[in-house]
Protein backbone atom coordinates (compact mmCIF):
# COMPACT_ATOMS: atom_id res chain seq x y z
CA UNK A 1 0.00 0.00 0.00
CA UNK A 2 2.80 2.38 0.91
CA UNK A 3 4.56 1.68 -2.38
CA UNK A 4 1.35 2.32 -4.30
CA UNK A 5 0.90 5.63 -2.48
CA UNK A 6 4.48 6.64 -3.24
CA UNK A 7 4.12 5.66 -6.89
CA UNK A 8 0.93 7.69 -7.12
CA UNK A 9 2.66 10.75 -5.68
CA UNK A 10 5.58 10.35 -8.06
CA UNK A 11 3.22 10.23 -11.02
CA UNK A 12 1.09 13.12 -9.81
CA UNK A 13 3.83 15.55 -8.79
CA UNK A 14 4.98 16.55 -12.30
CA UNK A 15 1.40 17.40 -13.27
CA UNK A 16 1.27 20.09 -10.59
CA UNK A 17 4.89 21.24 -10.59
CA UNK A 18 4.00 24.94 -10.59
CA UNK A 19 1.20 24.56 -8.09
CA UNK A 20 1.00 22.47 -4.96
CA UNK A 21 4.36 21.44 -3.53
CA UNK A 22 3.89 17.67 -3.31
CA UNK A 23 6.13 15.46 -1.21
CA UNK A 24 7.18 12.30 -3.03
CA UNK A 25 8.64 10.60 0.05
CA UNK A 26 6.10 9.49 2.65
CA UNK A 27 8.62 9.48 5.49
CA UNK A 28 9.78 13.01 4.69
CA UNK A 29 6.17 14.17 4.52
CA UNK A 30 5.45 12.60 7.91
CA UNK A 31 8.55 14.20 9.42
CA UNK A 32 7.64 17.61 7.98
CA UNK A 33 4.08 17.28 9.28
CA UNK A 34 5.30 16.41 12.76
CA UNK A 35 7.83 19.23 12.79
CA UNK A 36 5.42 21.86 11.47
CA UNK A 37 2.33 20.55 13.32
CA UNK A 38 0.46 20.51 10.01
CA UNK A 39 -1.97 17.94 8.65
CA UNK A 40 -0.96 15.84 5.65
CA UNK A 41 -3.11 16.51 2.57
CA UNK A 42 -3.48 13.46 0.32
CA UNK A 43 -5.11 13.61 -3.10
CA UNK A 44 -6.35 10.37 -4.67
CA UNK A 45 -8.10 10.03 -8.00
CA UNK A 46 -9.56 7.31 -10.19
CA UNK A 47 -9.48 6.89 -13.94
CA UNK A 48 -12.60 8.09 -15.74
CA UNK A 49 -13.88 9.88 -12.64
CA UNK A 50 -15.48 13.19 -13.67
CA UNK A 51 -15.34 14.52 -10.11
CA UNK A 52 -11.62 13.74 -9.88
CA UNK A 53 -11.01 15.53 -13.16
CA UNK A 54 -12.97 18.54 -11.96
CA UNK A 55 -11.03 18.56 -8.69
CA UNK A 56 -7.72 18.47 -10.54
CA UNK A 57 -8.59 20.99 -13.26
CA UNK A 58 -10.65 23.46 -11.26
CA UNK A 59 -10.05 23.22 -7.53
CA UNK A 60 -6.41 22.15 -7.33
CA UNK A 61 -5.37 24.63 -10.00
CA UNK A 62 -7.05 27.60 -8.30
CA UNK A 63 -4.35 29.99 -7.05
CA UNK A 64 -6.05 30.56 -3.68
CA UNK A 65 -6.49 26.83 -3.06
CA UNK A 66 -2.87 26.15 -4.05
CA UNK A 67 -1.64 28.91 -1.74
CA UNK A 68 -3.76 27.63 1.17
CA UNK A 69 -2.65 24.02 0.72
CA UNK A 70 1.01 25.04 0.46
CA UNK A 71 0.75 27.27 3.55
CA UNK A 72 -1.47 25.17 5.81
CA UNK A 73 -0.82 21.52 4.89
CA UNK A 74 1.89 19.06 4.00
CA UNK A 75 0.98 17.65 0.59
Amino acid sequence: MRRLFLLFLLLLAPLMADGIKWYTDVQKAQAAAQESKKIIFVYVEAAHCPYCEEMLNDTLSDKDVVRNINNDYIA
